[in-house]
């Protein structure tokens, strides 16, 4: 992805001085080029990735025929040829037309409206030379990001968080209160804010604008229409599920250079069919990158049949001839090595996952193999491979009991256990995972106690735990189990899409190329939304609408989802061997307030669980436990040494 950065300072007195060391930051290869505006008012940079056919005509920062009007931005847009129709842009104009060139068009036409005319992946900045105003705009659903900060009457802003590193006068200051919320069990940072307190990030599907007396004003827009699907007979789901998702797919394949991260799952599966049906017919090739546990040599014969997905990726790949698979166990990647400047300066997102060595590692396979777009599936988890949990318990609670009946009758005849034990199951799991939930907010509340995942001593952690962190549906998404599961879904989605595009994004930017995901596609989620919820476990077939639709695209292909992250199986023994706990944690133990921050016993002992655990995939909670507390440690000691 392109990134951009700049300077508003709108009284005036331009700070050219933090623009010049922002620009000395943003430097990196494989990029085409850097251009820059300076005038009184508002400098802009913009670092040009040339991926798309139409961007070797691009040219930013991208000024206004009429003058009034400065843009930067990084953009892959969809449905162009739609676009070009509503701005009456012959064909011929649009092959030549960057997408930067029909965002500055649709602005013009519409002014700030023109966010729901634009679909892809985008964020921009506009700067307005009549009223001397700036405004941010953001996607709402597909991977970007924009960072902004107010200091003394002047806006910094940057694609990427390292720059404001780079700037010695900008005064960075840890948000603890952020930093806290972000090391609970499936605890996360409030949505637009950051980890430090004076850096903010622009909300999907949103745009905040500036005045020129500095004012800041954030609007929301609609980003997805309700919409309510239903078809006589349940095949027209499946089709007209696969005439979107291949215009989607096809939308996004705009380069000869494309790889996909591949794994024998439902999401990753689907669109190896679409990319390589297209592509076939372009007569490109594609590449897939699959990861596969480095130590499953260690594991039964037995168990390396369910989990040897390379295995199973193979096969899968056996049914087109224009792929090319790459496989990849990541033998000389050290987990030591993830704790890397890039990851400890996201302020969004530091966190060293126990997916994270093989992420990065397909990334730098992608960029080394001189991938341009690289595809994944990641948003169909909330979409196209949803899996309508507790579906039984909302027929229940919502006094729906007929439907509830013939709901679990129908998982009796599928799972051949008695309807009595299916029934109780159905009801007995929403409650209990809500009866937990409410009892937890309980005891956090009346005693003081602190969810016992965080890194951070209690005494610390009971400054944060307010009312609001107490009963935030975010940080306690069991309380949401009875309501239903539409509903459920989409607070998931929303919950969850700003960090997903952001991550991707920050991902794709460092690797010099394009990350995408069609199950993020506006289209598509308004179908998958519009979709009737029983369809997605339908006669007690779990994720039946992707189980059938791939029954259809790979002629009853098996798809197996007993082991859901195999790439990462063999987690517990790669930080056995290949992690030194030891020296990790000394070079912090020794450093200042550590005692007064950190409960080291809690970090000592989730090691040495894991360290005289057995190697199993029950070592998968425990290990992110563990590597989301070092990540904060070695967060903050990062950030205590940038910003003091």
């Amino acid at each position: 992805m392109s990134g951009f950065f700049g300077v508003f300072s709108p009284g005036g007195n331009l700070d050219q001085i933090t623009f010049d060391q922002m620009k000395s930051t943003i430097h990196r290869e494989g990029y085409d080029e850097l251009e820059t505006h300076v005038d009184d008012h508002i400098a802009m940079g913009h670092l040009m990735l040339r991926v798309t056919p139409e961007s070797i005509y691009d040219k930013q920062p991208l000024k206004s025929r009429c003058g009034r009007y400065l843009l930067a931005g990084h953009f892959r847009l969809d449905y162009r040829d739609e676009l070009g129709d509503k701005l009456g842009l012959s064909q011929k104009e649009l092959e030549i037309a960057p997408d930067s060139i029909l965002v500055l068009m649709a602005y013009e036409k519409w002014g700030e409206k023109c966010v729901h005319h634009i679909e892809g992946d985008w964020a921009f900045v506009l700067y307005d030379k009549i009223s001397n105003s700036l405004t941010f705009f953001r996607d709402p659903c597909g991977y970007s990001i924009l960072f902004f900060s107010k200091q003394s009457n002047k806006i910094y802003f940057s694609t990427n968080p390292s720059l404001f590193f780079g700037v010695e006068d900008l005064n960075l200051k840890i948000d603890f209160e952020q930093l806290f919320k972000l090391s609970l069990n499936e605890g996360k940072i409030d949505i637009g804010k950051t980890l430090l307190l004076n850096i903010l990030v622009v909300e999907s599907s949103s745009y905040v604008k500036i005045s020129t007396e500095c004012i800041l004003q954030v609007f929301k827009y609609s980003s997805l229409l309700e919409k309510s699907i239903k078809f006589k007979f349940i095949d027209d789901y499946f089709i007209e599920l696969k005439s979107i998702l291949s215009r989607a797919i096809k939308e996004k394949i705009k380069s000869d250079k494309i790889g996909v991260f591949q794994s024998s799952g439902f999401d990753s599966s689907t669109l190896l069919y679409f990319i390589s049906k297209e592509l076939l017919f372009q007569n490109i090739k594609f590449t897939t990158f699959t990861s596969y546990p480095k130590y499953l040599n260690e594991y039964s014969s037995e168990k390396q049949v369910k989990i040897r997905e390379d295995e199973k990726v193979s096969r899968l790949i056996l049914n087109f001839n224009n792929c090319t698979p790459i496989f990849l166990n990541f033998d000389s990647e050290k987990f030591i090595d993830q704790f890397n400047y890039e990851k400890l300066t996201n302020i969004v997102n530091p966190i060293v996952s126990v997916n994270t060595f093989w992420i990065n590692g397909i990334l730098k396979a992608a960029q080394k193999s001189g991938i341009r777009i690289l595809f994944a599936g990641k948003m169909g988890n909330y979409t196209y491979s949803w899996n309508a949990p507790y579906l039984g318990g909302s027929y229940f609670y919502s006094l729906h009991w007929i439907t509830f009946f013939r709901y679990c009758k129908a998982i009796s005849k599928f799972t051949s256990k008695s309807i009595f034990k299916v029934i109780l199951k159905e009801i007995y799991l929403p409650t209990k995972k809500f009866v937990v939930a409410l009892i937890t907010r309980v005891k956090n509340l009346y005693f003081g106690q602190i969810i016992n995942s965080s890194v951070f001593v209690n005494a610390f952690g009971i400054k944060f735990s307010s009312k609001n962190l107490l009963f935030n549906k975010r940080f306690y998404p069991g309380y949401t189990s009875l309501i239903d599961p539409k509903r459920l879904r989409r607070f998931i989605y929303n919950s969850n899409v700003d960090q997903l595009g952001q991550r991707s994004y920050l991902d794709s930017h460092a690797n010099s190329l394009i990350i995408t995901d069609p199950f993020s596609d506006k289209r598509f989620l308004e179908y998958s939304f519009g979709i009737p919820e029983f369809l997605f476990n339908y006669n007690g077939v779990q994720k039946f609408i992707s189980k059938g639709f791939l029954d259809k695209l790979y002629n009853h292909y098996e798809f197996d989802t007993s082991f859901v992250i195999p790439q990462s199986y063999d987690i517990g023994i790669r930080l056995k061997r290949d992690f030194d706990f030891s020296t990790f944690y000394s070079q912090f133990n020794s450093k200042k307030d550590f005692a007064n921050l950190f409960d080291q016993r809690r970090i000592i002992e989730q090691y040495s669980t894991i360290k005289d655990s057995n190697t199993d995939v029950s070592d998968m909670i425990k290990s992110q436990q563990l590597l989301k507390a070092l990540s904060i440690i070695a967060f903050y000691y990062n950030l205590d040494k940038q910003v003091s």
